[in-house]
């Protein structure tokens, strides 16, 4: 699991580590009903569109403050039957 929204520092030998910022993940506030665990840690948002859930609270014990990264998913809802897998770009998995 993630949050929305992680810092990425290349490190000296080319890797790449991610930080923790701000320790929440954005649900839109319908999809709660697929994670019904969250449900009592979640806070509406001012637009009530989405909620916000403090990962901390949830996972006390599971978050580390930073971790390397191995690898990206840039996941795109199509219209297929299955799955594609490519190789993303430098630049494009800094856009998304």
């Amino acid at each position: 699991m993630s949050e929305d929204y992680v810092g990425i520092q290349e490190i000296p030998d080319g890797t790449f580590v991610g930080h923790s910022l701000y320790n929440s993940v954005f649900l839109e506030t319908d999809h709660l009903e697929r994670f019904p665990k969250l449900t009592s840690y979640a806070m509406k948002g001012l637009n009530q569109e989405k909620s916000t859930v403090v990962l901390s609270q949830v996972f006390p014990h599971r978050l580390a403050r930073l971790v390397p990264i191995r690898a990206m998913v840039l996941p795109r809802i199509v219209d297929t039957a299955k799955p594609k897998f490519y190789l993303a770009s430098k630049g494009e998995a800094l856009l998304e």
